[in-house]
């Protein structure tokens, strides 16, 4: 926890927070899970949590589609604005006495996730 918060101090200090802010989620399907309940998941709690949440948040979901041994089935990446966005959303979903509490404690019954946070610029993006 204490490498946690040192980070996120630095990221603050060194102008991070200026740049886009992305939550990662590596993730697996518990046994016997799979694509389908993570879309029944989303349509049932997923998208009306994020709607509440009030923020503006983009959601991308990375699924392999060449490599067939791949470490995880699936990659969850959230873009926000900014830090302070970021945290807004994080707080709304894993306030324990918060009532949208209900929506990662779902995704937990469907799969299991390493996640980091990391700052973003684009470096180049054609139109």
């Amino acid at each position: 926890m204490k490498n946690i918060f040192l980070v996120l101090v630095f990221m603050f200090l060194s102008g991070a927070a200026q740049a886009t802010q992305n939550h990662i989620f590596a993730c697996s399907y518990l046994e016997g899970k799979g694509p389908a309940d993570l879309e029944k998941w989303f349509n049932e709690y997923g998208k009306a949590g994020l709607d509440n949440a009030g923020g503006n948040a983009k959601i991308t979901v990375l699924t392999p589609s060449v490599n067939n041994n791949p470490e995880y089935d699936f990659i969850w990446i959230e873009e926000y604005e900014d830090f302070e966005a970021l945290g807004k959303q994080a707080g709304h979903f894993f306030d324990p006495n918060g009532s949208q509490s209900i929506v990662p404690q779902k995704a937990f019954e469907i799969w299991t996730c390493h996640n980091s946070i990391w700052a973003g610029e684009v470096f180049y993006s054609k139109k």
